[in-house]
C-alpha cells in the first residue's frame, strides 16, 4: 500500500464523457392540451428531419477504443444485465414503440474545450471526438439529448485525474451559474509598454464561474468557435428573458448548436430545462497501469475527496 496521491499525479489512460440533457415541452394547459402536445411533437419531428437528423431504429453500445471483441461482448452483456428495466425501456425502446423516436446526427465530429485552471487566465485545452449525438423524442412531450465524447490522446501534456475532474464539472454547464473575477495579463501594445515598468500588471474581468472559456465544434473541415459570454452579455439576455415572463437562463451557444432545431424558451422556443444549469453526466475513467501495482492498488491511490469529486462532478 503506497497511500493516496494528489489527483494531479494520477495518470489517466482513457476518458469518456456522456452528457444526457432532459428537456420538456411547454404547452398551454386547458382544453385541447393533448392535441396541442401531439402537434408540437409532430412539428419537432418535422424540424429534426428538415435539419438532417436521421431517425434510427435503435442504438448499440459503443466499444471502447482498443477493446477486444471479448471485452466488448462482456461490457454489452453487463449493460443488458445491470441497467434497470425502466432504463432499458427508455434508452432502448422495443421495435414499434410509438411513444418514442430516436434521432441521430453525425455532422459534428469533434469538440475542443478550453477550460480555466486558475484566476490568472491560465487554461487547459482538451480535444474530444464526438462519438454520438442523439435525441430521444417522446410522444408525451419530453426529449433526451445525448452527447457522447471520447477524449483524444494529448501529446502536449499528460492526462491526469485533476484535468478529468475539471472537464466533468465545466463541460456539463448549459448556462452561467455565477460570475467570478479573473485577472488577465495585459496584451495590447500600450499594455506591453506599461509592462516595462509594471511587469506584473493585470486587468480584472469577470467570467462565468465553473464554465469553459470557449468551446469549438468541429464539422468536417469547418469549425464553429463559441466563446463563453461575459457577465454584461449574460445579464442583458437574462433581463430580456425576464421581460418575456419566463425565468429560463440564456443557454450557451455551443449547446444551442448541439440541440438545434430544439429551441429553449430563452431562445424563443417551446422547450424548457426542468433542472438547473448542470446537465446530468456519466463518465468512464480508466487509470493508466502502474508497474508493480495491481488494478486494486492503483485505485487505492485515489483519495476519498477525489472520489467524491468524481461522483458529484463538482469542484470544491
Amino acid at each position: 500500500m503506497t497511500g493516496t496521491l494528489p489527483a494531479s499525479r494520477i495518470a489517466v489512460a482513457d476518458f469518456r464523457l456522456i452528457l444526457q440533457w432532459p428537456l420538456i415541452l411547454e404547452v398551454e394547459a386547458g382544453p385541447g392540451l393533448t392535441r396541442r402536445l401531439t402537434d408540437e411533437v409532430g412539428a419537432t419531428r418535422q424540424a429534426l428531419s428538415r435539419c438532417n437528423w436521421t431517425e434510427t431504429s435503435g442504438l448499440e453500445m459503443l466499444a471502447t477504443p482498443g477493446q477486444s471483441a471479448e471485452a466488448a461482448a462482456d461490457a454489452s452483456y453487463g449493460e443488458f444485465a445491470y441497467f434497470h428495466d425502466f432504463l432499458q425501456g427508455v434508452l432502448y425502446p422495443r421495435t414499434g414503440d410509438a411513444t418514442v423516436s430516436i434521432w441521430e446526427k453525425r455532422d459534428i465530429t469533434g469538440l475542443t474545450a478550453v477550460l480555466p485552471t486558475d484566476d490568472k487566465g491560465s487554461t487547459d485545452t482538451l480535444n474530444f471526438a464526438v462519438l454520438r449525438r442523439t435525441i430521444h423524442l417522446y410522444s408525451f412531450g419530453c426529449a433526451l439529448v445525448t452527447v457522447e465524447l471520447q477524449l483524444r490522446p494529448d501529446t502536449t501534456a499528460p492526462l491526469t485525474l485533476d484535468r478529468v475532474q475539471r472537464a466533468l464539472d465545466h463541460l456539463r454547464r448549459s448556462s452561467a451559474p455565477y460570475f467570478s473575477t479573473v485577472q488577465l495579463p495585459l496584451t495590447s501594445l500600450d499594455d506591453e509598454l506599461r509592462r516595462m515598468s509594471a511587469p506584473y500588471f493585470f486587468r480584472d474581468t469577470t467570467k462565468a464561474g465553473r464554465c469553459p472559456v470557449s468551446v469549438t465544434l468541429h464539422k468536417g473541415d469547418a469549425s464553429d468557435l463559441y466563446p463563453i459570454p461575459g457577465e454584461a452579455e449574460v445579464m442583458k439576455a437574462w433581463q430580456e428573458a425576464r421581460a418575456k415572463d419566463h425565468r429560463d437562463m440564456p443557454v450557451f451557444g455551443h449547446w444551442q448548436d448541439l440541440i438545434a432545431p430544439l429551441h429553449l424558451r430563452a431562445q424563443g422556443g417551446p422547450w424548457r430545462d426542468p433542472s438547473d444549469e448542470r446537465i446530468p453526466v456519466n463518465s468512464f475513467i480508466r487509470l493508466a497501469d502502474v508497474t508493480g501495482q495491481t488494478p486494486a492498488q492503483n485505485l487505492d491511490r485515489i483519495d476519498s475527496s477525489d472520489w467524491v469529486r468524481i461522483a458529484d462532478a463538482e469542484e470544491p
